[in-house]
Parts: structure tokens; C-alpha cells; sequence
């Protein structure tokens, strides 16, 4: 999908295909995760999966959301303490 703006063209990832991009060239991103490749693939697929029916306004349980929240902070934190 591409969206231009003034002029310039904007290019949209999917969230999806950007975990894709990390988990595929996991040597360049390993040191802001600080982890092994299999624990950031399986919080990816966690927030992708949750996060469906928040993009989609349907209902999420309280414990499903509790995970998808889990996975988010642990990811937040990651990439915060690598910027801090």
C-alpha cells in the first residue's frame, strides 16, 4: 500500500511483515531484544494475533488481553531500554 503525501511517497509495513523483516535479519536487531530469535518470534505472533481484534473492533477476553499486553510491554521495554 502506498500512500503519497506533499508530494513524497509514504510506504506502509504491516506489522506483521515488519516482525517478518526483524525476525528475518535477526543478526542487526539481536542486541535491541537482547534475547533469542525463538522468544521474539513468539511474542510477535502473540501481539499479531491479539491485536486483530483490537484493528477490527472485536472482543478480546480479559486474559487474552492480558497477554497480548504482557507481550507488548516486554517489547516496549526492549526497544526503550536499547533507545535510553
Amino acid at each position: 500500500m502506498d500512500i503519497v503525501i506533499h508530494r513524497t511517497q509514504l510506504k506502509i509495513i504491516y506489522l506483521k511483515n515488519l516482525f517478518e523483516l526483524i525476525r528475518k535479519n535477526w543478526d542487526c536487531f539481536k542486541f535491541i531484544f537482547d534475547t533469542n530469535v525463538e522468544i521474539f518470534e513468539a511474542k510477535s505472533i502473540l501481539i499479531n494475533y491479539y491485536r486483530k481484534g483490537d484493528a477490527h473492533a472485536s472482543k478480546i477476553s480479559d486474559s487474552d488481553f492480558q497477554s497480548f499486553r504482557g507481550a507488548m510491554e516486554w517489547m516496549e521495554e526492549k526497544i526503550l531500554n536499547f533507545l535510553s
